[in-house]
């Protein structure tokens, strides 16, 4: 800002100084010094504007910079034509006219193709059709005033030679090629007369070009004040569009300003109806005044009924408008809140990203969960006082300028304007904290619970689809956390989603192409340690994905609701190969197959598990199922289930004890066989606490006729204290680690041969 402002503040102070000085010395006359002083302004904030226009270019600050490089060449062309210009006045023999013709094309030149490529960018939007009639309208009615004036002008002034009539008609041409040009850029401009840069320097174009066209009558009449009146033109102009590209330079007045419905209506009307029905008018006037204002009835009646048009189209146009109005009320707006909706959130979205801010901007999505099982349990109606009850909440936790959307299913929007992401984390903070607490609605209290899923936008790289995708990854995020919860977006979270959705992608062809594979892992009996069953883990390998564990495809398959056809290819997998196994060994051994909860619940689950149990003709005492403490959230249905099972003959068992929901109540009113010591009880053997944690577990088990099993054993040492504070049997990496198939038959072969005495461990 150092090289435009100062120079230009300091320069005007001076010039200003000397001149007022020469005109109260008698020196020069006033209007002389005005011009002058004029002059001196015109050229600093032509230099001014140039310089400024090259540095939004290369600072990138505009959604459109190639714009304004061309634009500060074509105010460079301005600049060196108003100071030739300014030499030809003083000195016609010095400055030849044909050098100012030649710069002042060359100035319009590179004006209009700036324009036409400002044009460019810009999406013509529905109403396109209707303005190229308007546009052909305008385009007759000044190619008639600027070819009539132009034979005028001719007229009134000698040339020298006929090159310079050409070159003028030249002028002429632009002329009329950069006003349609700007009446067309007004016209589709996205933000409709509300970004006040763009519309400073569209007008300060129109008096450049106004003002040049009439140049000529007024330096012919030789009248000061009409010469002066073109200098202060010059200026205003120039002014005009200094202060925009200024403030464009500096990020001030870019941001669209949503017009209020009067301006708007009356906007549309003048933009629609008027300029058109106005424009025929004046030709009319025009074609009356070339005639010497012959009028007769017929001229008469035309001059009586345009005005009534135009009062007719007026009404039409405020009732269209009115009607636009409640169209776009039903369009953009939520019927529940009275809040924009996606559609609006959208377009506002789009908005932002088209126009250029200093701000740093975060685009934050809020979740409000159970809102369909309110709805479910106590209807729409009171879901609907519950959404609006949150979106007050949520207005009293943002700042009133955050304008808030309903995007549906419970989910909210705003655009954050940032400072810091720290503040902005905790502000947000502050809105979760907000649904701590019941909402309390018609005499009742529900909890709703909020999750948060932001985004920080990055102007030049993002589009809207990529910032919403980037905050719904952020939103899922927040949703595996617990209530209340902020996450941002950072790329990390981008890498697991995608490493999430080629896994969602390859499970669906995972069972098709017989992609699982079921290890096992043995399970001994710490007091001779002789092998009485193994342990069914799946396991999955894909040609894209490699090795992928149950750890991170497990959680998946539940999303998508594959686990019970995923558990039933495992179970009947390895109730199979036990059946084998037991075939030729000597004393048979059991399996263990884990089950997510979510079998469990399926209505289908027990059906299953009978029918493999029956075809495959394993005996029933022989299988057990592994269920995790998680069971416990839905004891009553949970029950029933495994009471079921037990009918069957099939032993349950509680895996990873101690680490979730369980409890004395839930051993003793679940019908459960084993229960199995998670492994990080056993980690910590060697502490005091925890032997004391495994011996009154131990105990309960006795007293309620539990089988127990330790599992993670990894050393001698862990095997000889869980022996000596009797736990019966132990699975570990001390006896194998999980084996595929062959790996466990050739184990069980060589445990066959040695009698049960000695069981042979892979390296």
């Amino acid at each position: 800002m150092k090289m435009t402002k100062q120079p230009i503040f300091l320069w005007s102070i001076l010039t200003g100084g000397v001149l007022l000085s020469l005109i109260l010395a008698n020196v020069i006359e006033l209007l002389e010094g005005l011009r002058y002083l004029s002059v001196t302004f015109i050229m600093l904030l032509g230099l001014r504007i140039s310089v400024e226009s090259l540095m939004i270019w290369r600072k990138n600050k505009s959604d459109i910079p190639f714009f304004w490089l061309l634009f500060g060449i074509a105010f460079t062309c301005f600049w060196m034509y108003r100071s030739l210009y300014e030499l030809y006045i003083q000195s016609d023999t010095f400055m030849p006219y044909m050098v100012v013709l030649v710069v002042e094309i060359m100035s319009f030149i590179s004006l209009f193709i700036a324009l036409l490529y400002k044009l460019s960018k810009r999406r013509l939007h529905g109403k396109g059709k209707s303005y190229v009639f308007d546009l052909l309208i305008y385009l007759t009615i000044l190619t008639a005033m600027m070819i009539q004036g132009s034979m005028f002008l001719n007229q009134s002034v000698h040339y020298d030679f006929m090159a310079h009539q050409y070159l003028n008609s030249t002028v002429q041409v632009l002329y009329t090629g950069v006003l349609i040009t700007i009446l067309t850029i007004f016209y589709f401009n996205k933000i409709e007369m509300n970004n006040r840069n763009t519309t400073q320097v569209l007008v300060g174009l129109t008096l450049i070009v106004c003002i040049d066209f009439v140049k000529y009558p007024i330096y012919h009449t030789s009248q000061p004040v009409l010469v002066m009146l073109d200098y202060l033109t010059w200026l205003l102009s120039f002014l005009l569009i200094s202060n925009a590209v200024h403030n464009q330079l500096t990020g001030r007045n870019t941001t669209r300003i949503k017009p209020k419905r009067r301006e708007k209506m009356i906007f549309w009307s003048v933009r629609e109806l008027l300029l058109p029905t106005f424009a025929i008018f004046v030709l009319l006037i025009l074609t009356l005044a070339s005639s010497g204002w012959d009028v007769d009835l017929f001229g008469l009646a035309g001059l009586i009924c345009i005005p009534l048009f135009m009062a007719k189209q007026f009404v039409v146009s405020r009732d269209n408008t009115r009607l636009v109005e409640n169209l776009e009320q039903i369009a953009y707006r939520d019927k529940v809140t009275t809040l924009g909706n996606r559609d609006a959130f959208l377009h506002m979205l789009h908005q932002e990203l088209v126009s250029y801010e200093d701000s740093k901007k975060a685009i934050v999505i809020l979740n409000v969960n159970r809102l369909k099982k309110i709805n479910d349990t106590y209807g729409h109606r009171f879901g609907n006082e519950v959404i609006r009850e949150c979106v007050h909440k949520i207005k009293e936790n943002i700042d009133p300028d955050h304008e808030l959307f309903v995007l549906g299913g419970g989910e909210f929007a705003f655009l954050y304007t940032m400072t810091t992401s720290e503040e902005m984390e905790s502000n947000l903070h502050q809105v979760s904290q907000a649904f701590a607490t019941h909402v309390h609605i018609n005499q009742r209290d529900v909890l709703v619970s909020i999750r948060i899923g932001v985004y920080e936008i990055n102007h030049s790289e993002d589009t809207v689809t990529s910032i919403l995708e980037k905050a719904d990854i952020a939103l899922k995020k927040a949703k595996e956390y617990p209530t209340h919860s902020v996450v941002i977006f950072n790329e990390y979270l981008q890498s697991s989603l995608i490493r999430k959705m080629k896994i969602e992608k390859e499970l669906r062809h995972a069972l098709a192409n017989d992609e699982f594979d079921v290890h096992y892992q043995p399970k001994f009996c710490l007091k001779d340690d002789s092998l009485v069953g193994v342990e069914a883990l799946v396991r999955w390998e894909n040609e894209h994905l490699g090795k992928v564990g149950p750890g991170e495809f497990i959680p998946i398959a539940e999303q998508m609701g594959l686990i019970y056809e995923i558990g039933e290819c495992v179970f009947r997998q390895a109730v199979g190969q036990c059946l084998n196994w037991n075939q030729w060994l000597d004393e048979p051994i059991s399996v263990s197959v884990n089950v997510s909860v979510l079998q469990l619940e399926d209505r289908r689950f027990v059906g299953m598990i009978e029918d493999a149990i029956q075809q495959i003709g394993i005996p029933p005492e022989l299988v057990e199922l592994e269920i995790t403490e998680s069971v416990a959230q839905n004891l009553d249905e949970n029950r029933i289930t495994l009471s079921q099972l037990k009918q069957i003959g099939v032993k349950c068992s509680i895996d990873d004890f101690g680490t979730g929901y369980s409890s004395l109540n839930v051993l003793e009113q679940l019908p459960i066989d084993t229960l199995k010591i998670d492994k990080s009880f056993i980690d910590r053997l060697n502490h005091r606490i925890s032997q004391s944690v495994i011996e009154t577990i131990i105990h309960l088990c006795t007293v309620l006729n539990l089988e127990i099993v330790a599992e993670g054993i990894e050393s001698k040492n862990q095997a000889d204290v869980l022996r000596e504070i009797g736990c019966n049997i132990g699975q570990g990496y001390y006896f194998s680690k999980p084996l595929n198939q062959r790996d466990m038959s050739q184990l069980l072969r060589n445990y066959s041969k040695e009698n049960k005495k000695r069981v042979a461990r892979p390296s």
